[in-house]
């Protein structure tokens, strides 16, 4: 055997020079015939040369290290990257098959927008192939019905990925930490609950809420600014309103078209201007709320026609004047007037306000 095919065959046998951190080449000195054995350069102390993707001890090296997921694995400690190859998170949505993986995507997009790290509960999320089992997520028939995640640490903003949950009908996520205001991508899904109250959200209420089949509104405790939409008053599904607690302003617009509305909440904003005669029409109304406000003028006979309403609060406001005889009429069983300027009431009608709240009169002064 020639000298040097002698000397490659030994170096292969003990496993390759490079493991070695040498390098053979023919010795021209030698007439072809020699070999020299040349360390090479290595990146690892004389271990092994430098290869991207790798450890020093064989192993795939970090995919958030390098520039992309080279390796094509998803070795799990990749942060916000998904590689493919082993499957375990990016290919998690196209190996289930209890929803679209377009709404998969949707719910993973969710997810990170929100913080799901540092959710309370995230049982399921990201892990598991069956998203209809993950923490907050109902189905039904092979889409996402239902997210309600109360309480749960959320942070950050709706994204728009949530338009690719066409099925959606509750999107309940209440006392969380949410920022940024109501995306459009919600326009066109069929959500009749919207609850989001007890959030950071801010900015103007959105002018297409009259697109949703809404049947439960709740956006108090936040920080939404500007006027209420008058397209509310399209909405005849709706039961419940709420939008106390926030930095609304104007006036209150005509909802007579709310056939359905049981509660409405509107109080501790600064909402002004007269109280609408319309309200009256609302003969579904058990609970009424516009206190802490800066509303002024008189209390309409109208009111007197909500026949179901149980708790009426006027209190802290500008409203002033002789208060309706037709009050008396109502089964309240608590209402606040005070706080306001000077009413007036006699005879039953006196009663009856001093029974529910004896401060009633207190702005026409001792």
């Amino acid at each position: 055997m020639p000298r040097v095919a002698w000397l490659i065959a030994i170096v292969l046998l003990l496993g390759g020079c490079t493991r070695a951190g040498w390098s053979t080449h023919a010795n021209a000195d030698d007439g072809g015939n020699a070999a020299d054995l040349t360390p090479i350069a290595t990146d690892f102390a004389g271990e092994r040369p430098s290869i991207p993707g790798l450890k020093p001890d064989g192993g795939v090296a970090d995919d958030a290290a390098l520039a992309s997921c080279s390796d094509q694995l998803q070795n799990g400690d990749e942060t916000g990257i998904d590689c493919g190859g082993s499957c375990a998170i990016a290919c998690l949505c196209s190996q289930q098959a209890q929803i679209p993986a377009s709404e998969c995507e949707a719910l993973r997009a969710f997810y990170y927008a929100t913080g799901g790290d540092n959710w309370t509960n995230r049982s399921g999320w990201n892990s598991s192939p069956t998203p209809c089992s993950w923490h907050g997520i109902v189905c039904a028939i092979g889409h996402v019905d239902w997210i309600d995640l109360t309480n749960n640490n959320l942070s950050g903003s709706l994204p728009d990925q949530l338009a690719a949950l066409t099925k959606m009908s509750d999107l309940v996520l209440p006392q969380n930490r949410l920022t940024g205001g109501i995306p459009s991508a919600l326009a066109s899904l069929p959500i009749d609950r919207l609850q989001l109250n007890g959030n950071q959200l801010s900015g103007a209420l959105p002018k297409w809420l009259d697109r949703l089949p809404l049947a439960v509104l709740e956006l108090q405790n936040n920080s939404f600014s500007g006027a209420i939409p008058a397209s509310l008053a399209k909405v005849p599904s709706l039961t419940v309103l709420h939008l106390q607690n926030n930095r609304l302003s104007g006036v209150i617009p005509d909802l007579s078209g709310l056939s359905q509305l049981q509660q409405l909440g509107l109080g501790n904003n600064t909402l002004d201007g007269p109280l609408p005669t319309g309200l009256g029409d609302l003969l579904k109304l058990v609970h009424l709320d516009v206190g802490d406000n800066a509303l002024v003028g008189t209390v309409p006979s109208s009111v007197g026609a909500l026949e179901s309403l149980r708790y009426l609060n006027l209190q802290n406001n500008k409203l002033a004047g002789a208060l309706p005889p037709e009050l008396a009429k109502l089964r309240l069983q608590s209402a606040h007037f005070y706080g306001n300027g000077c009413f007036t009431a006699s005879g039953e009608l006196a009663s009856w306000l001093t029974a529910l709240d004896p401060n009633w009169s207190d702005g026409c002064g001792p």
